[in-house]
């Protein structure tokens, strides 16, 4: 519903300015299937205001958080949970805890 967007996108834009300027890349949010784009971030990359870095430097954390939010948003929309399980684990892997060995030995 319309008043459920609302809530979302204030939710989103919330989150958005608090981590705007922090080096902490253990963030992430992301939407499927929304009527409206909200500011998906993974980890040091905003896709709503992408840095230089994350477009001409795939080195970069930056570029890595894109390519994570490219890698995530194709598992999630595959729409089963297996695929769902392993976006997330992909991100708490990349940018959150460090190695998980499922990950790792996968």
């Amino acid at each position: 519903s319309s008043e459920d967007m609302k809530l979302a996108s204030k939710l989103f834009q919330k989150r958005k300015e608090r981590h705007e300027g922090s080096t902490d890349s253990n963030f992430c949010q992301l939407t499927v299937d929304c009527t409206e784009d909200l500011p998906a971030i993974v980890g040091p990359h905003d896709a709503s205001a992408p840095s230089v870095q994350s477009q001409v430097l795939p080195w970069t954390e930056q570029a890595s958080g894109k390519r994570m939010q490219e890698l995530m948003m194709q598992l999630i929309k595959r729409w089963t949970s297996d695929d769902a399980t392993i976006a997330v684990l992909l991100f708490f892997h990349s940018f959150a805890s460090g190695d998980i060995d499922w990950v790792k030995h996968s």
